[in-house]
């Protein structure tokens, strides 16, 4: 009594190192989006406000495809954890 099977434990050992790994990239893609508007803010505030400069423009368009992407990652992270959770209640 007390003593669970060993595939049990391993099974919680296993969702909680994936549940850890999740929370890091969840918090390394908003970290990313946060700093590529930071990096970007300058760039944009001088495209609106002087002449174009081929750096400001390259700096955009790197920007906005970095949280594209982060933002895509977010979503996908979310939907596995909702699937991850569903499996679990169906078992």
């Amino acid at each position: 009594m007390g003593h669970e099977p060993l595939g049990d434990l391993t099974e919680r050992v296993a969702a909680q190192k994936a549940r850890d790994e999740r929370v890091d990239k969840v918090f390394g893609s908003w970290a990313s989006v946060i700093a590529a508007v930071l990096v970007m803010a300058p760039s944009i505030y001088r495209l609106s406000s002087g002449p174009v400069q081929w750096y400001d423009v390259v700096s955009v368009i790197v920007g906005t495809g970095l949280i594209g992407f982060h933002a895509v990652r977010l979503l996908r992270l979310r939907r596995t954890a909702a699937d991850a959770q569903t499996r679990r209640a169906n078992s």
